[in-house]
């Protein structure tokens, strides 16, 4: 053991009374100064760069302080209610800009834990003994704050750790209802407490181990008790004790890079060295707590950013996601999920501004804000690739939901309930290929999902395409009798199969499904009778509402398309509706019954009208073949109408000459082919003549021409010709 320092200072006062810095006493011919003590400041040591060793394995070096005093301590209890101890016995610690290190060797060649710029302030206090006999100890408490500046492992090349911003916090008693130190007062330098706290916060750490696993990010770690706690709308009788753990801003890496890792540089940046898997971004909060039946609770809200395999080909394989989301609220034994919400409401005094349970993270805290049983995993920009054959791309979200009411009604429209286990998925922005030669389109506008605004990567792929779907999918199951129930909301943009030219031509677009199914008929959900109007479902964007009070089976599609080798072909838009009607009524023998009744809807959208000289044109007859030329036909045909009908209509406002109508089909979208076989079959049938135009347009003029307005032949002459129109063929006046 040694032991040096710079400067030395020693206090003893057990006289009773209080000395000031000029206080001076006169013994044996010379005069003492005294420090500056209070009455109750009983020992004083304090040193100045002192350096200690233990036997060459801990070192400190720094400035020291330690007292011993006799003070009135302040309490606070769980309620805030302060209490006074009198004469308490009180031992203070204080330490400033202390280098400490815990390990072997010397110099360069030392291995183990270095601490640098070390703050601690330590009270440790115990109430004065009781005259006479006691049968219960004295109390005692303990407050402490250190806080490091730096820490790290060093010495090792295997294990490299290294922390920043470190800070250990404790202020608790030896009995649970002793009441906390009050500290708030400033007293005691380095130490402010008011409440109960057992902590650790870790504003940045690093660990890498053997260039395999690399963690950094801000942690913390502390210990909790929750009283005045709410589980399934029933305020629990005691407190809850635990402890938690948060984590801001991690990077998790778990493989081996090829080349020096970067902890400063993103993942993406250094993606072609790295092979394994790595997480950005990472934010956790969990809460893990038992209650005094010994029922457990746990509560964890997790978020990432960038997630993704390195180092794979993605041709080959490939899985990412721009970012994950964790949720679990759940319990076990006598216990029921914390109501997170009602137990902690906002509360302006204590700095809650949002309802919920915050969590310490080393940066900026996790709220804890579940209301029941939460059990959800939740993808934004996930992608799944397997060697070209499958692609899948979108959001999704996963929710398992455990058990839950869900209200019914029965083919009557009575009320029902059922307690049924549940479990919900939804997407949105999906895009799947399953084929050859793929993926069919990947993400080159950048914006982090594969939709059909993405441009073709391999206009050769064949198989089964499915672009911009979304769905939502509840799926019920009653805990009794085992019935099912089913709720689905769907669409698509597109969905069929890409590449195989006219052999094969099925697709669809502008599809919608709607769900509603019970596998027993007595009993079919009625979501719309949900808090909040409705069945919520994740799908990793947001929420879909799903508001279904019927039994229901609907499918839509905008247009479809199905030929098969010319064989078979079909276009135009379909729907199928099969649903409950609560009340149709019969009549009959004089009487009037009004009944539950189930019924098929169905209805599809015309395609094409043909006339009966398009139709001799065209040679159609009831054994004509079904092939890509024909529709090309057909298709013209439909243009050629659409745009006459439109040119009919311009038309029928006023007169206008071939020069006008070209410009407004053109403006309508029409081809430049279809104008023109447009207006020469409308100037051949007399509909399109310029000098009637012309006529027509000088009549009106001299019609409306007024002193105050007047329509001279030179006016009429540049009108005419800026309309194309030849001015001396149209009888303009001279």
């Amino acid at each position: 053991f040694g032991l040096s320092a710079a400067s030395a200072r020693l206090a003893l006062n057990s006289s009773g009374r209080s000395w000031g810095a000029s206080d001076e006493v006169e013994a044996a011919g010379l005069r003492y100064q005294f420090f500056e003590m209070a009455a109750d400041a009983t020992l004083l040591v304090a040193l100045q760069e002192a350096v200690f060793d233990i036997a060459g394995f801990v070192e400190l070096s720094g400035d020291l302080t330690v007292a011993t005093s006799i003070e009135d301590l302040d309490l606070m209890d769980a309620d805030g209610v302060l209490s006074t101890v009198l004469g308490a016995r009180v031992f203070d610690l204080n330490a400033q800009g202390v280098a400490a290190f815990a390990g072997v060797g010397t110099g360069d060649e030392r291995i183990g834990l270095q601490l640098d710029d070390v703050d601690l302030a330590l009270r440790l206090a115990a109430e004065p003994a009781q005259p006479g006999l006691s049968l219960s100890a004295p109390r005692t408490w303990v407050a402490l704050r250190a806080q490091a500046a730096e820490a790290a492992v060093v010495g090792t090349d295997q294990i490299v750790a290294a922390a920043r911003e470190v800070t250990l916090e404790l202020n608790r008693a030896s009995a649970p209802d002793a009441g906390v130190l009050d500290l708030s007062d400033g007293s005691v330098a380095g130490l402010d407490f008011t409440t109960s706290v057992e902590a650790i916060h870790i504003g940045w750490a690093s660990f890498q181990i053997a260039d395999s696993i690399f963690i950094q990010g801000a942690f913390s770690f502390g210990r909790v008790e929750l009283d005045s706690v709410t589980a399934a709308g029933v305020p629990l009788p005691f407190d809850v004790e635990g402890f938690t753990v948060g984590a801001d801003d991690v990077d998790l890496f778990m493989g081996y890079a090829s080349e020096s890792f970067d902890p400063a540089r993103p993942f993406s940046e250094q993606a072609d060295a790295l092979y394994g898997f790595g997480a950005e971004d990472v934010r956790v909060g969990f809460l893990s707590a038992r209650n005094l039946l010994g029922g457990k609770h746990t509560a964890v809200s997790a978020s990432s950013g960038a997630v993704r395999l390195y180092g794979i080909d993605p041709a080959d394989f490939q899985v990412s996601a721009s970012g994950v989301n964790f949720a679990l609220n759940t319990s076990s034994g006598l216990a029921r999920p914390i109501d997170f919400k009602r137990s902690f409401p906002v509360d302006a005094g204590q700095g809650r501004t949002r309802a919920g349970y915050s969590i310490a993270t080393g940066g900026a805290p996790v709220l804890i804000d579940f209301a029941g049983d939460t059990r959800t995993i939740g993808m934004r920009g996930a992608t799944l690739g397997i060697a070209g054959f499958a692609h899948l791309s979108g959001s999704f979200g996963v929710d398992f939901g455990g058990r839950r009411t869900l209200p019914a009604r029965s083919p009557l429209g009575n009320p029902l309930s059922v307690k049924a286990d549940s479990f919900t998925i939804g997407a949105t922005g999906v895009s799947a290929f399953v084929g050859v030669g793929g993926p069919y389109r990947t993400d080159t506008n950048g914006d982090g999902a594969v939709t059909a605004s993405d441009a073709i990567a391999n206009p050769d792929a064949m198989g089964l395409l499915i672009d911009d779907l979304s769905f939502a999918l509840g799926l019920f199951r009653d805990s009794a009798n085992r019935d099912r129930f089913v709720a689905l909301t769907a669409s698509a943009g597109q969905a069929g199969f890409i590449g195989f030219g006219e052999q094969l031509d099925l697709s669809v677009s502008d599809l919608d499904v709607a769900i509603n199914y019970s596998s027993n008929p007595a009993r079919t959900a009625d979501f719309s009778a949900l808090e909040g109007g409705g069945l919520r479902i994740n799908n990793g964007q947001n929420d879909v509402l799903i508001d279904f009070d019927s039994a229901l089976t609907r499918v839509s599609a905008g247009h479809v398309t199905a030929d098969l080798m010319g064989l078979f072909h079909f276009e135009g838009g379909l729907s199928f509706e099969r649903k409950i009607i609560d009340a149709v009524s019969l009549r009959g023998l004089g009487m009037a019954v009004d009944l539950p009744a189930e019924a098929l809807i169905v209805a599809g959208r015309t395609v094409a009208v043909l006339g009966h000289d398009e139709v001799r044109s065209l040679r159609l007859g009831t054994k004509t073949r079904w092939t890509a030329q024909l529709k090309a036909r057909v298709t013209a045909l439909v243009q050629h109408g659409r745009a006459r009908e439109a040119a009919l209509r311009m038309m029928a406002r006023r007169a206008h000459t071939r020069d006008e109508l070209q410009r407004g089909l053109r403006k309508l979208k029409y081809a430049t082919a279809c104008v023109t076989g447009t207006l020469d079959a409308l100037e051949r049938d007399g509909w399109i003549d310029d000098a009637q135009c012309a006529a027509a347009r000088v009549a009106q003029w001299e019609r409306t021409t007024t002193a105050r307005k007047p329509r001279s032949a030179t006016w009429m002459v540049a009108k005419l010709v800026a309309a194309r129109l030849a001015a001396d063929t149209m009888g303009v006046p001279t």
